[in-house]
This record gives structure tokens, sequence and C-alpha cells, in this order.
């Protein structure tokens, strides 16, 4: 999927609520407080009441949010997003070809899980829950 289509979903779903958006922090050029570029994954909030200076462009999105009460830049470029959601509707988009690695061998693990446990009833199984 072209990177410049991310802008209008974003904006597309950030008019539905409020907005999570799943991302891969040890990407090039995110910028978001230095705490999180350890993790395999970080999910930003993005809503009227969360945010000031929004920035929308075909190469990324700009805002300033809050982290424990302390303002912070944040950018990320599109390539470091992977998923978009609306709390409130669940609405959203997956893109698989920016998931992180070590994130989609996980995911890949899950679903091999679930097949088996599918084609063995009776049996326990997986489930992937949030």
């Amino acid at each position: 999927m072209c990177q410049a289509s991310k802008a209008a979903e974003f904006l597309r779903l950030l008019a539905l609520g409020e907005l999570r958006v799943y991302l891969n922090p040890k990407a090039p050029g995110v910028v978001c407080p230095e705490r999180f570029k350890r993790e395999p994954y970080i999910v930003l909030r993005y809503g009227e009441d969360m945010m000031t200076g929004l920035e929308v462009t075909a190469d990324g999105v700009m805002a300033t949010l809050l982290f424990s009460g302390q303002e912070n830049e944040t950018y990320l470029p599109w390539v470091s997003v992977f998923m978009m959601c609306v709390k409130e509707t669940e609405d959203g988009i997956m893109y698989w070809e920016d998931v992180p690695q070590s994130l989609a061998i996980a995911l890949g693990m899950l679903r091999r899980a679930k097949a088996r446990a599918e084609r063995a009833p009776g049996r326990p199984h997986l489930a992937l829950v949030s």
C-alpha cells in the first residue's frame, strides 16, 4: 500500500472517534519518548482532548501528545504505522507489510496454534485476547 494513503485513512478514522495507532517505535524517523524505543510496538492515542499541533502529511503524522502528564512532541513516519483503529467502534485497518518482524512471528505462531486447535476439536487451544 502507498504510504501516503495512510494519511487519508488516519483522518477518516480520527473523524469517527478516539484513534489508536499501533507502530514500531524502532523504525527510522520515529520521534517519541525515549523509554518506548525498546518496545516491540507501542500504541499512541489521538483524539480531540489528547493532542495539540496535529499535522498530517503524505510522509507521516506529527502531534504533541501527553505521556504521564508530560507533553511530548511525536512524529510517526507512515512506514512505522502498522495498524489504526477507532476505540469506540473498532473500525480500522491493518498494514501487514509494516508489522515489525518480531511481532509478525508471534502472530504467525498464534495463527498456526489456532488452526491446529480448530482441526482437533475437544482439545484445549490458545486464544488471542486483548
